[in-house]
């Protein structure tokens, strides 16, 4: 059964990757707006102090408005910094802040706050994330690169909220979930929102 699952994973990362590479730059430009403005108008954002989120490549979806306007509005922003087999999100202030480091990826100097959560927010902000990847299903499951670095880096930290972002041609049947696998809470694509089913798992909430 684990094999089939891990085979099913590698047929859709190969198929969805395929899929979000061949969108035009005017696409990938045009659904990452849309994708932006959902966020800014979800009431998870509104109630979130802190913002992790990634810098895009590739035809991944680009996030630079709701950053412009996250800065804009006195939110913290933290980006991810990749250090061998662990990732941590560090505070940034401005877009010229992220140079060039692991996998070719625009990340932080590693110098600035590295994100912890505050202990006067513990039960009453959203700390939100903004988890990129390859493939997620309907139901919240999430396909990266293979390395690994959300899934550990959320299993350490579940007072965050995760959200998908994905163009929709990235969404795939589900499959059944290896152990280390961590889905999201919300889903977000060009076409709207998913809120997903806890399925019994304890999430954080926003309040």
């Amino acid at each position: 059964m684990e094999q089939e699952s891990i085979a099913a994973k590698n047929a859709s990362r190969k198929r969805a990757l395929a899929l979000r590479e061949g969108l035009s730059e005017q696409e990938a430009e045009k659904n990452s707006r849309r994708i932006c403005e959902y966020v800014l108008h979800s009431p998870q954002y509104a109630a979130a102090r802190s913002i992790l989120m990634y810098a895009a490549i590739r035809r991944e979806v680009r996030l630079k408005l709701l950053a412009e306007t996250a800065l804009q509005e006195g939110k913290e922003l933290y980006f991810p910094k990749v250090d061998g087999s662990t990732m941590e999100f560090y505070r940034i202030t401005g877009p010229n802040e992220l140079t060039e480091g692991a996998f070719h990826v625009p990340e932080p100097s590693g110098q600035s706050a590295c994100w912890r959560q505050p202990e006067d927010n513990a039960n009453s902000r959203c700390n939100l994330i903004l988890v990129p990847g390859v493939a997620f299903s309907k139901e919240g499951q999430r396909i990266g690169y293979g390395k690994g670095y959300y899934d550990r880096y959320l299993s350490l930290h579940p007072e965050l909220f995760p959200v998908g972002i994905a163009h929709e041609i990235q969404l795939v049947p589900a499959w059944e979930p290896e152990a280390h696998d961590i889905g999201v809470r919300m889903l977000i694509t060009e076409k709207g929102v998913k809120n997903i089913d806890e399925s019994g798992r304890i999430m954080p909430t926003c309040t």
